[in-house]
């Protein structure tokens, strides 16, 4: 692993966990942004990282989307949910073989109020 690649996961590990780290809460219906830093592919291409939200909670409707700069969720029923933010490499060799690696992994929970 080189420095910068190095330097790129601490950032993301630290910006990921502080983003779990803080509960949040929302109106119902209202949208939430959760701002989740990506690193950036290198020039040239055949490497990024992708953004994956996986709900951990059951029978609560939610609806979000994954945006560039995070994730954007809202949910028309009050609850809390709980959410596992996953940022993954992704390497593609001139051959089209393609590697997708964890890089990250964090929990976060969402409060929706009346």
């Amino acid at each position: 692993m080189t420095l910068r690649q190095l330097i790129i996961m601490v950032s993301v590990l630290t910006a990921v966990s502080a983003a779990s780290a803080a509960d949040y809460a929302v109106g119902i219906d209202e949208w939430l942004h959760i701002p989740v830093a990506i690193p950036q592919q290198k020039a040239g291409g055949g490497d990024f990282y992708n953004l994956q939200l996986e709900p951990l909670h059951s029978g609560k409707p939610v609806e979000y989307e994954l945006v560039q700069e995070g994730i954007n969720v809202r949910s028309g029923t009050a609850g809390v949910y709980d959410f596992r933010v996953v940022v993954n490499h992704v390497t593609k060799s001139s051959c089209a073989g393609v590697e997708v690696n964890e890089f990250s992994n964090q929990e976060l929970r969402l409060y929706v109020r009346d």
